[in-house]
């Protein structure tokens, strides 16, 4: 009697089904709950320049390289988030732990980049957080704190 595969319908199992492919959908999913911020941060106002209307986080990101001539770094987080998301998509969790670590401890820089760039010579205004900052700041964030407990996970 030949032996035919079992279809789907007939109750095939998936990859999902093991606890490996439960442990990799989940990861996807939890990337995706990271990554959601970042993007929605995006369509945010980021800054408030006083006197000035708000600058999004689009704009930020499009134009936030320039003030490294002024010795402002944050801006590098995301380009490091982008890699961190991609080492950590294909469960190179400690490398994205690492890189993302360093985009965290980039972004937080931000608070301090009006001074930095002040004294830099650079003429820099007034300027206020606003929610696409911070949410941005949480994606920088959840990131690295992901990883690592994604790594510790998977050696228990």
């Amino acid at each position: 009697m030949p032996s035919h595969p079992p279809d789907a319908a007939a109750g095939q199992r998936h990859a999902s089904d093991s606890p490996r492919g439960r442990r990799a959908a989940l990861s996807r999913t939890e990337l995706a709950a990271i990554a959601v911020p970042w993007i929605t941060a995006l369509f945010l106002p980021a800054i408030r320049i006083v006197g000035g209307p708000p600058v999004r986080g689009l704009e930020l990101l499009e134009h936030g390289w320039r003030a490294a001539e002024s010795g402002v770094l944050a801006w590098c987080a995301n380009p490091l988030f982008g890699v961190a998301m991609l080492l950590a998509a294909v469960g190179a969790y400690a490398a994205a732990g690492c890189v993302s670590g360093v985009g965290l401890v980039l972004a937080l820089t931000s608070f301090a980049a009006p001074q930095v760039a002040r004294a830099s010579g650079a003429a820099v205004p007034e300027l206020y957080f606003e929610p696409g900052f911070y949410l941005w700041l949480l994606a920088c964030l959840a990131l690295p704190a992901w990883c690592w407990s994604a790594l510790w996970r998977r050696r228990r």
